[in-house]
């Protein structure tokens, strides 16, 4: 009897530990296949390279992970390199943070194992992780939900839970969708797809774009006013219009995803109170504000530097511009020497050589035979240089020569005249219409050398290390754009203002229509600025703005919003002449003109006077005779 009841209980023990190994087989089987499909469907496609993770809380729940694992490899051998992480040390060599990762849990305290020692110098929270849940439990879905939420804190969007539901044949993929209709930056789990009969239920893609529609959810934007980037229009219903650089891009980017911008603005004391006290930083308010949470991102004319990369996000930079010196615009030409600004001094100096050689060859041609002054200058030519002279302000000759080679001499020099004349009157047109200045700097090391006083603002200047001789030059200012070029409008002012390109192309373009207004800048440039938008450390935004930025990019959008308000044509001063109002020309505009008609008079008259007392005096008479 006792021998009967024993062996029935070796029979029972040995059959409930075989139908357990069974469901244990079953469960893995079913887990293992779809995490099969998932690596060699997706992941194999996109990468060489796979990174397993494990989180356990036991020895028991480790081995049935590595059975799982090794399970996954024989029907992935030769397919992908695999790297392997375990909780201990999720720390593995890398030059780079891993994008395609799949991790195994058996419990919500397995995956805190590996997730308090995850770090974004070993993980790429913008890559794929796929999470295997090795372990059934009746309240999955708040195990689920609890580690989605984790995601979420690191701003991991591209994630899936792989999990057992019902029977333990059939596996389920949960993911969350952080903006939906209705519900905003919230997780709530749902069922993408099903793992039956060793396929998904669905074609769907594992990983979809989750944020290319944002259903109208609010973001928090960091922004201040700063022309011409951002424009800040209240309007009548309460909500602010933004213009400009940036605010086009920005109003464009919030439509396209379907967000509505809640514009946070801080207050003057709080822009003076968080200003960069430590030289060489450049970390503002703005950014603080993102940083700390108040804001989901930052966008007013925020260049790329290295210590707002370390400390948030940049986007792709969306534009370029310069940074540069705006200078005093000097004196103004005086209207006696616009007449001789068209043609600098070489071409001056041929000009009056060739009518000095043309003067002496004459004065020798008078001593010389009537044979030799017939070939030179023609028969009967009493005043050669008088016609010369005529010639060349585009008078008439009422008697050409005959001779061959005085015709030819006649013909290039006409011609030559024609060519000097017509660029001439062009020119001077413009000059005289033009208020033209002379530069008193034009360089960097040109205001350095002459001791200008270099202003910045405070922001500006803890992006620069200036050497002790320098720093002492320059000084920090809170004047506003206009305020600081108006100041330049001084031409006694020696001092420079350190500013972009765009604002200096857009002030002169909003006062094209007087000359006065001009603001001139520095030949070079120093420094590119690539502009771009930041947003929270690792944060999900990132990719989703990159890709419409891409877009508007190389389609040329961007240039063309750029071109509303900053044009290169308007960082010379000639620009300001091309409008097509017609400008009527003032008197003061001829004083030139007029002054050399009265110093011409003036000649004349002494001329006359000369020949009137050479009838008096022989001397006086044989030197006039000598240069008829």
């Amino acid at each position: 009897m006792f021998s009967g009841n024993f062996i029935l209980f070796l029979c029972l023990k040995y059959s409930l530990a075989i139908r357990f190994s069974f469901d244990e087989l079953l469960v893995n089987s079913s887990i293992s296949q779809a995490t099969t499909r998932i690596v060699q469907d997706f992941y194999v496609r996109k990468s060489s390279a796979v990174v397993f993770t494990t989180g356990y809380v036991n020895e028991a729940n480790r081995l049935r992970q590595s059975d799982l694992i090794n399970e996954i490899l024989q029907h992935c051998s030769n397919r992908f390199a695999l790297k392997f992480r375990h909780q201990e040390s999720c720390h593995i060599s890398s030059t780079y943070p891993e994008q395609f990762n799949v991790i195994f849990i058996d419990s919500y305290e397995g995956f805190t194992s590996v997730f308090k020692r995850m770090s974004s110098r070993d993980f790429d929270y913008t890559g794929l992780f796929t999470i295997v849940l090795t372990e059934s439990y009746r309240n999955q879905y708040t195990i689920i939900t609890r580690v989605l939420q984790d995601c979420w804190s690191l701003y991991i969007t591209n994630v899936i839970v792989l999990a057992t539901i019902e029977v333990k044949t059939r596996a389920a993929i949960y993911t969350y969708f952080p903006y939906t209709p209705y519900h905003c930056e919230m997780v709530a789990p749902v069922i993408s797809n099903y793992f039956v009969h060793n396929s998904f239920q669905y074609e769907a893609d594992f990983f979809p774009r989750k944020l290319r529609n944002m259903y109208k959810c609010p973001l928090l934007v960091a922004t201040s006013e700063e022309i011409p980037y951002m424009f800040l229009i209240p309007q009548e219903n309460g909500t602010i219009y933004t213009d400009g650089i940036d605010g086009i891009i920005f109003r464009v980017l919030s439509q396209r995803l379907n967000f509505t911008p809640i514009l946070l603005i801080p207050s003057n004391e709080e822009i003076e109170r968080e200003a960069p006290k430590q030289i060489g930083t450049s970390i503002s308010v703005w950014m603080k504000m993102v940083h700390s949470g108040r804001a989901n991102l930052t966008i007013s004319s925020f260049s790329y530097t290295k210590d707002r990369a370390d400390l948030l996000t940049a986007s792709f930079p969306y534009y370029f511009s310069s940074l540069l010196f705006t200078v005093p615009n000097g004196r103004p030409y005086t209207a006696f020497e616009k007449l001789f600004l068209p043609f600098k001094y070489i071409i001056w100096s041929c000009i009056g050589t060739s009518f000095g050689v043309g003067l002496i060859s004459i004065f020798v041609l008078k001593f010389s035979s009537k044979d030799k002054r017939d070939f030179f200058i023609g028969n009967r030519n009493r005043t050669p240089f008088l016609n010369m002279v005529n010639i060349f302000f585009g008078g008439t000759i009422h008697r050409p020569p005959t001779r061959n080679f005085a015709r030819t001499l006649f013909c290039i020099w006409t011609f030559a005249c024609i060519v000097i004349r017509s660029a001439y009157q062009g020119a001077v047109f413009d000059l005289i219409r033009n208020r033209k200045t002379i530069p008193a700097v034009d360089t960097v090391p040109q205001l350095i050398e002459h001791d200008y006083t270099l202003y910045m603002t405070a922001l500006t200047m803890n992006m620069f290390k200036f050497p002790p001789d320098l720093s002492e030059k320059t000084r920090i200012h809170d004047l506003t754009v206009e305020e600081k070029f108006l100041k330049l409008m001084d031409n006694d002012f020696k001092g420079a203002y350190i500013t972009t390109e765009a604002s200096v192309a857009y002030y002169n373009k909003k006062h094209s229509a007087n000359d006065s207004y001009f603001v001139r800048s520095t030949k070079d440039r120093v420094l590119l600025m690539p502009m771009c938008i930041y947003f929270r450390k690792h944060s999900c935004l990132a990719d989703t703005f990159d890709e419409q930025i891409n877009l508007y990019t190389d389609s040329g959008l961007i240039n063309s919003w750029v071109s509303q308000f900053s044009q290169k044509e308007y960082l010379q001063f000639h620009s300001t002449s091309n409008q097509r109002s017609h400008r009527k020309l003032k008197l003061s505009q001829f004083r030139g003109t007029l002054s050399l008609c009265f110093g011409m008079i003036c000649v004349t008259t002494l001329t006359f006077c000369f020949e009137l007392l050479s009838q008096k005096f022989v001397v006086i008479r044989k030197l006039v005779e000598l240069f008829e």
